[in-house]
């Protein structure tokens, strides 16, 4: 399989996990400006270990709850991006109906039809 990347795509070089923030001179920019050559890196494949810290998340706000003093502050959870929903259509549901098989192929269904969420790397970025 070619690799070609693009902006915001999620990639891995060996067991670093990024998004891409900017390319040039056939180098792309990760996270912490974090400078590799494009051959270096790879595509995330979904299922394949190297996505579990990947989560789905809203461009859309999340209003924090009012929380009295002395109540407990409530922790939001965070969950792998396969087991999340869009609109009440689980994440893996929509990875099988289209036989997607890496992370950007998501990505890129997402920026089609559900421009309000985005996919980011939990841990490294």
């Amino acid at each position: 399989m070619e690799n070609k990347f693009k902006i915001g795509d999620i990639v891995r070089e060996g067991t670093f996990i990024s998004s891409i923030k900017k390319i040039e001179n056939g180098k792309a920019i990760l996270a912490k400006n974090y400078e590799v050559k494009l051959e270096r890196l790879s595509q995330v494949e979904i299922n394949g270990g190297f996505d579990a810290g990947i989560v789905l998340d809203s461009k859309i706000p999340v209003r924090a709850p009012i929380v009295a003093s002395g109540e407990r502050i409530p922790i939001r959870k965070t969950i792998s991006y396969l087991e999340s929903s869009i609109d009440g259509k689980t994440i893996a549901s929509i990875v099988e109906e289209n036989n997607f098989t890496i992370v950007s192929e998501l990505q890129d269904w997402m920026s089609q039809n559900s421009p309000d969420f985005f996919l980011r790397a939990r841990i490294y970025n």
